[in-house]
């Protein structure tokens, strides 16, 4: 009977999954924080590593001096089953393209999937879940 109260205790002790929300860090190792936007998941720039400040290759000429920092990157994104989300766009700053996106989650590693067209003709890019406090860009 105590073992079976321990392992009672024990896995109701247990943390829940953390989800797709929170900051993930990127293949630049920039900071990414994924949130509900309504019924969608979005993300925005919240750490910026490297001197890359404003959205200098933006197609528009009118938003090329806006800030990265707090630009939402990652828009729309509908969850299938709270571990694969679609529908989305995901903005890349580098090349100043917005892509089409499905996301994939693995604990605490993020799978996001741009592509034009098909997700057969994209690049995924694998994000982790970021570790302790995060210095957010202003």
């Amino acid at each position: 009977m105590n073992l079976l109260l321990a392992m009672m205790l024990m896995f109701s002790a247990a943390p829940a999954p953390a989800g797709v929300a929170g900051n993930w860090v990127t293949a630049d190792k920039s900071v990414v924080q994924m949130y509900p936007c309504g019924q969608l998941l979005c993300g925005k720039l919240v750490h910026i590593e490297g001197n890359h400040t404003v959205d200098d290759q933006n197609p528009s000429a009118d938003l090329r001096k806006r800030p990265l920092c707090g630009l939402n990157i990652v828009e729309g994104f509908k969850s299938a089953d709270g571990t694969h989300f679609d529908g989305g766009r995901v903005y890349d700053p580098e090349s100043g393209k917005t892509y089409r996106g499905v996301i994939t989650l693995q604990g605490d590693v993020l799978k996001l999937r741009g592509y034009v067209g098909v997700p057969l003709f994209g690049r995924t890019e694998v994000w982790h879940r970021a570790q302790g406090n995060v210095a957010e860009c202003k």
